[in-house]
């Protein structure tokens, strides 16, 4: 025992590992603690993982006070190995942290947070919804995130009597991320009513754009994505979450009444600042939009077929979709003077296509 701590404290690293090792694979009282006193003064990264990822094995319920005192040091790494320790301790772990969740330092606070969301079980779960009313905003913020992230279903009526409460920006837009994350269709219409209580679009906050339109892209409403559409200045910002609420409403709609959605579906097609993965989705969905005119879709295929691969292609099937009598033509004009081979395949596709179904051709 005494030769084996001996070497644990050695000046030679290779000593210092071998000496990991063993204390690691053995039965000696108290381990845990010995390792942890020599994380603490350690200065080999290699002998620091070693003695970590030992810890992580080991039962360090004698080290519980050792490895907290690592909350508070100023070295980042001790401080995200003790958290990561105490998360492998499971219930034991769960009872001593909870202890001290009153400390006087927020960081520790969040820190014992961060282990908790590591264990994950329902005790876990208990202690971290206490930090749903920590006085520190950012001790208030992590409980909502890692509440959002392990699911709680139960904490959803204390989220909600936050949002009602604070209305400090950061912890709101943490709040409705969380209920995303957990699906309570109930709460999220909740928060909808409060953010967009009347039919007075002034009312809404622009800083709450992109998590409402993520709310309504989950309860698929077409009325209100259209409301949200019309205070929006600069359409291709909010472009993925636009995509994606007007996909989940396509799901049960066959096409689009409504100049808002159309009008979106257009601005993002044709933006060079938009990825170019969503403005083939929206080219793909234009042709559901029931004001359009042919011609109007053949001059929006036209213009997409100048700008890149994807959006060429989404472009060309614009033009084949849009029943413009002079679309058959621009595609075979497109087929014999294009350079690009993947073009002239999909042009001969959809005119094969047109051949077998397009009495306009």
């Amino acid at each position: 025992m005494q030769e084996i701590l001996e070497k644990l404290n050695s000046t030679d690293e290779s000593e210092r590992l071998y000496a990991v090792e063993d204390i690691a694979s053995s039965d000696i009282t108290d381990a845990g603690l010995y390792l942890t006193e020599r994380l603490e003064r350690e200065d080999s990264q290699l002998v620091r993982d070693a003695i970590v990822f030992a810890l992580k094995r080991l039962d360090c319920g004698s080290a519980y006070d050792a490895l907290f005192r690592l909350f508070s040091s100023p070295d980042a790494y001790l401080r995200n190995a003790a958290v990561s320790i105490f998360a492998t301790g499971g219930n034991d772990a769960i009872a001593y942290l909870s202890a001290s969740l009153d400390h006087s330092d927020k960081e520790v606070r969040k820190l014992i947070l961060d282990s908790m969301v590591e264990i994950g079980t329902t005790e876990a779960k208990l202690a971290i919804r206490a930090g749903l009313h920590d006085p520190a905003p950012n001790v208030r913020i992590t409980a909502v995130e890692y509440l959002g992230r392990l699911k709680d279903r139960d904490s959803v009526e204390d989220m909600l009597a936050l949002f009602q409460e604070q209305e400090e920006p950061m912890l709101r837009v943490s709040l409705i991320d969380a209920l995303l994350e957990i699906d309570d269709r109930e709460a999220l219409q909740k928060v909808l009513s409060i953010l967009m209580p009347s039919e007075d679009e002034t009312g809404i906050d622009p800083l709450y754009i992109a998590q409402l339109i993520r709310i309504i892209a989950r309860i698929a409403s077409e009325e209100l994505l259209v409301r949200i559409l019309s205070i929006i200045d600069d359409i291709p910002i909010y472009a993925e979450d636009i995509i994606s609420a007007i996909t989940e409403i396509s799901r049960s709609r066959s096409e689009f009444t409504n100049h808002g959605i159309c009008k979106a579906l257009m601005d993002i097609a044709t933006a060079d600042n938009v990825r170019e993965d969503q403005r083939y989705k929206a080219a793909e969905l234009l042709d559901r939009c029931k004001h359009l005119s042919s011609e109007e879709l053949f001059g929006i295929g036209n213009l997409l077929i100048t700008q890149g691969n994807s959006i060429a292609v989404a472009g060309l099937k614009l033009i084949a979709r849009s029943g413009y009598p002079g679309a058959f033509e621009r595609l075979k004009e497109l087929r014999d003077s294009s350079e690009d081979e993947l073009l002239r395949e999909v042009c001969m596709e959809l005119i094969d296509s047109i051949n077998q179904g397009y009495p306009w051709k």
